[in-house]
């Protein structure tokens, strides 16, 4: 995979590039993967319009600055992550799992960063699957909500997640091969 970087959709053709008119000479590589967040009390920049933030406990897409409150979509690969950032001079330690998804009625590829407060409920869509035998993650529709938590630290917001119906075989064998092709996104380094 050239840069790391990849399509936002699936719209790229047989030879990756970009299959809108004007556009067809570009190659999709250049376009990275937005990012999708779930935004809490104490997030900055979820400006969706001018002065217009996105609401507490939505899904925020970093390119488009839409946000949704569901998030239907078909998981391609997770990977754990350990992170340091910085927070008023002070560096920080965490973990986080990273999803790389496509959204299924737009075919938009992106990838959701998960705080450890949404690991027990990751946990819960992997007992899911487990439990219908999934032979691959993207065999199933998941639907992505929030749900408002609280502790001695304050409000904060949690992804929940629902495994609903299994794909057709038409749809699942696009995305083993969307799989294939961008799983390696999740490997390069933060």
């Amino acid at each position: 995979m050239e840069n790391n970087q990849t399509t936002s959709s699936l719209t790229a053709d047989s030879q990756n590039t970009i299959s809108i008119a004007g556009l067809e000479g570009l190659p999709a590589s250049i376009i990275p993967i937005p990012y999708v967040r779930l935004v809490q009390p104490t997030s900055k920049n979820t400006e969706v319009s001018p002065g217009v933030d996105a609401e507490i406990g939505t899904f925020l897409f970093d390119d488009t600055k839409t946000s949704v409150a569901e998030l239907t979509f078909s998981l391609l690969r997770a990977r754990h992550a350990h992170v340091q950032f910085e927070r008023d001079g002070e560096v920080i330690n965490t973990q986080k799992i990273l999803i790389l998804a496509t959204v299924l009625e737009s075919e938009k590829l992106f990838l959701l960063s998960l705080s450890p407060t949404s690991f027990s409920n990751f946990g819960h869509l992997v007992a899911q699957l487990k439990e219908k035998k999934a032979v691959n993650v993207w065999n199933y529709k998941v639907i992505a909500t929030s749900e408002k938590q609280e502790n001695d630290k304050g409000k904060y917001y949690v992804a929940k997640f629902e495994l609903k119906e299994e794909l057709t075989k038409e749809e699942q064998d696009k995305l083993t091969l969307l799989s294939q092709k961008y799983s390696p996104v999740l490997d390069k380094k933060e």
